[in-house]
């Protein structure tokens, strides 16, 4: 088994925190990320980027069809050759594809709410991924 790094171990308990500070639950809003999707963000920029901004698109060499890449992993139309992204526009890109995958998730698992949140946000990291 793996052990996770202190870095990462450190923003998720911040983030956990945060999230149950109003009595255990997150209050949701519409455009306000679920507790989840939140969680998933912070595992997705240790993983993809060790919490460093990347704002300036880069070729992803690794990836399928060598697409333009910024941010933690934003690949696709909204990513523009030259730009330089700002923290706040790469979270917003990173949200759009989380809340998606989040979506994509419950439409595929029948049992989504029965899932702990650190279950769901596994599930929707590895879908942003995808």
């Amino acid at each position: 088994m793996s052990k996770i790094p202190a870095s990462l171990k450190q923003r998720l308990l911040v983030a956990a925190f945060s999230l149950s500070a109003a009595g255990g639950y997150a209050v949701y809003e519409a455009s306000q990320p679920s507790a989840a999707v939140q969680l998933a963000h912070e595992i997705g920029a240790h993983y993809e980027s060790s919490g460093r901004h990347i704002g300036t698109p880069y070729v992803d060499t690794l990836g399928k069809g060598r697409p333009w890449t910024v941010c933690n992993g934003v690949t696709g139309p909204d990513v523009i050759a030259g730009k330089t992204y700002t923290r706040e526009e790469c979270k917003a890109l990173e949200l759009k594809i989380l809340q998606r995958s989040e979506k994509a998730a419950k439409r595929m698992f029948a049992h989504w709410d029965d899932y702990n949140v650190w279950v769901q946000a596994s599930i929707i990291d590895m879908l942003y991924n995808l």
